[in-house]
């Protein structure tokens, strides 16, 4: 088991996420090892811990939390790969949205199944689920008085001390 987490540590670019335990009174977001990949849990006091099993919502949200800089999975029903270095930037506007921009670099993206759909087709189902994972993350763990991605820190930046986080984006990019 502890080779097996040791490969899986090097493979995605992955910190353990133990130091955060520590940094924040009531929320926490580390990866979960799950026997021969790794989930990714959301634990809030007073609330139902979010665990995402599916290895790319699970790598996005550890990618998105600074836990890890790499997406090494499979998408679109098991039927495609990506493979490549993540890196996440933050923007806050004056007034309105905070945005996430989610940037690929030169991703490996790799047709599994007997159809052959173009660079252009992967990307726009790539960009399609993560928007979803993205979607989900959000809906059930960005809840006021919580803040799993860390925006509050960005926020507060642009617009000095806030009580409440402003509405998430996200937006991904492919650079090769």
């Amino acid at each position: 088991m502890y080779e097996g987490m040791e490969n899986a540590i090097n493979k995605y670019g992955l910190c353990n996420g133990l130091q955060l335990m520590f940094s924040a009174q009531n929320e926490c977001a580390l990866p979960v090892w799950q026997g021969t990949e790794y989930g990714f849990a959301f634990l809030q006091k007073d609330r139902p811990n979010t665990v995402l099993k599916d290895t790319l919502p699970a790598q996005m949200a550890a990618v998105l939390c600074g836990q890890a800089n790499r997406i090494d999975c499979c998408f679109s029903q098991g039927t495609a790969s990506v493979q490549g270095k993540a890196m996440v930037q933050h923007r806050v506007q004056e007034q309105g949205n905070a945005e996430l921009y989610l940037t690929l670099d030169a991703p490996d993206l790799q047709e599994l199944g007997i159809t052959r759909r173009s660079e252009e087709q992967l990307e726009q189902i790539l960009r399609e689920e993560l928007g979803q994972a993205f979607e989900q993350i959000t809906t059930d763990c960005c809840v006021p008085g919580f803040d799993p991605l860390r925006m509050g820190v960005w926020v507060w930046a642009a617009r000095g001390q806030t009580d409440e986080l402003p509405p998430l984006s996200l937006e991904v990019s492919f650079e090769s």
